[in-house]
């Protein structure tokens, strides 16, 4: 909830806002299912640095991305954390299946998925970041046959089949081809997720081996095609490609570093807020700000909106006893307050401390020292009646 002020039968009565953000970091690992993150309030860019996953059956590496994403204030955003390719399964967040070979267990891998920021609720077509996945290897005698593509990059291709395309920034890649005359070709990468791999040989006695499945991406790498030979040969089938990415500040491609499931690191400096005040009643230097002595002074501020009440250093605001200037104009403080602490006025978009004097500095000058937990300082003058 923000911070407001409450009128409450004469009294006022001020509630709560949103702390402010120190810097911080948090790591979104991989769980299988989708995970939220609010941004904390005053924090208008993120920095993310996002892994997709590795495709199965040891298959290609996930993409590296690094970018800094515009953001606001309490804004939510679903994380997804990729899941690694499995033995035919494809991993989470969009990874495409490969195939069980009916005969001799030369199972192809599946996709991995892709790790992804998106606004919460939102959809495919809605993601800020995206980085892909790897392909998923082929099947093959005793061990995996072609490997699968690396994120934006097509599979290994085999001796019967051919292997999947890489996802591209605008078209998912094309399935590859599979071995003549059996109809087992790899299905083509989509709009977040990979192609299946293509199904190897329909007869149990031969070493024909299924296709990778296609690693997730902002458009899915195609699925490998599967094999097809009566003869038997541990590369008939074909890698899955990988996925493309999706990096908001552009540039380079991103390297395909990752291994395993896929992870998201978001990362916040502090909050660096736009001060502007101070307001009547009091003035800004030079101006000497004259009040009675023991009276509770409402000092006005704003921070650009409701920032939270989380907002002042340890130990502000604060005051030290300095020399008067009688050189320096001088404006008496016609308004003064029964009230005490820090509030917030979404009326105003104003910030209001009011700040308590003592009586026993009559007679004296102070200079008001603010200092807010951005590092911002600001200060007023004052002289006691």
């Amino acid at each position: 909830m923000l911070g407001a002020a409450v009128m409450c039968a004469g009294a006022v009565t001020f509630t709560a806002g949103p702390a402010s953000a120190a810097a911080g970091s948090q790591t979104f690992s991989f769980t299988g299912a989708v995970q939220g993150f609010t941004v904390p309030a005053g924090v208008t860019s993120l920095h993310i640095e996002a892994d997709g996953a590795q495709g199965g059956q040891n298959g290609g590496l996930g993409a590296h991305v690094v970018s800094d994403l515009a953001v606001t204030p309490g804004q939510e955003l679903d994380i997804y954390a990729g899941g690694a390719g499995g033995v035919v399964s494809g991993g989470f967040n969009g990874g495409g299946a490969g195939h069980t070979d009916p005969g001799l267990a030369f199972h192809s891998g599946g996709g991995g998925g892709a790790s992804d920021v998106r606004p919460a609720g939102g959809s495919l077509a809605d993601r800020l970041l995206v980085a892909g996945a790897g392909g998923g290897s082929a099947g093959g005698f005793g061990m995996t046959g072609p490997a699968g593509g690396n994120a934006g990059a097509p599979g290994g291709e085999g001796n019967g089949g051919f292997p999947g395309g890489a996802g591209t920034a605008a078209a998912g890649g094309q399935g590859g081809e599979g071995a003549s005359p059996i109809n087992n070709d790899g299905g083509g990468g989509l709009l977040g997720t990979g192609g299946a791999g293509g199904l190897p040989s329909v007869s149990p006695d031969d070493g024909n081996n299924a296709g990778g499945g296609g690693g997730a991406g902002l458009y899915g790498g195609g699925g490998g095609g599967g094999g097809g030979s009566p003869v038997f040969n541990a590369g008939d089938g074909a890698g899955g490609g990988g996925g493309s990415s999706l990096d908001p500040d552009g540039g380079a491609a991103p390297a395909a570093t990752r291994a395993g499931n896929g992870q998201v690191t978001i990362t916040w400096d502090a909050a660096a807020y736009t001060f502007t005040g101070f307001f009547a009643p009091v003035d800004n230097p030079p101006v000497v700000n004259e009040v009675n002595a023991g009276r509770t002074v409402p000092v006005k501020f704003s921070l650009g909106g409701d920032q939270g009440l989380d907002i002042l250093a340890p130990g502000s605001p604060s005051s030290q006893q300095v020399t008067c200037n009688s050189s320096a104009p001088v404006d008496v403080v016609e308004t003064t307050t029964s009230q005490s602490g820090l509030a917030y006025n979404p009326e105003t978009g104003q910030y209001q401390y009011n700040w308590k004097t003592q009586k026993a500095w009559s007679g004296t000058c102070r200079v008001f020292t603010l200092t807010l937990d951005d590092g911002t300082v600001r200060t007023l003058n004052f002289q006691f009646r």
